[in-house]
């Protein structure tokens, strides 16, 4: 089916924008979350490949909208000061939920 890109109000180029923007995202999130997924992990270890692989979709989707509240979809890029501030809000979410991670 055909999707007209005036029902939902986005243009193809703002689309992959945003979709490219997400992608860049995702590899940081995933780069951070990382080390909560090994053995040595003091909190917030995360044990099954599924909750990691929920996790990650969890945040990218949360930190694209934060992203897209204070910028326009042309300005969206992962900066140095956007990987930081994702490290520390993986950081302080993790920290949370004590020694293992567990969904809620």
């Amino acid at each position: 089916a055909v999707v007209s890109t005036q029902s939902t109000g986005v243009d193809p180029v703002t689309k992959r924008a945003i979709a490219d923007f997400k992608s860049q995202l995702a590899k940081v999130v995933v780069n951070n979350l990382g080390k909560y997924n090994k053995v040595d992990c003091k909190e917030g270890r995360i044990m099954d490949s599924n909750d990691f692989k929920y996790l990650a979709r969890k945040l990218t989707h949360g930190l694209t909208e934060k992203e897209m509240q204070r910028k326009s979809a042309s300005e969206l890029c992962v900066t140095d000061s956007l990987k930081q501030r994702v490290r520390i809000y993986i950081s302080s979410y993790m920290s949370k939920f004590g020694p293992i991670y567990h969904r809620t």
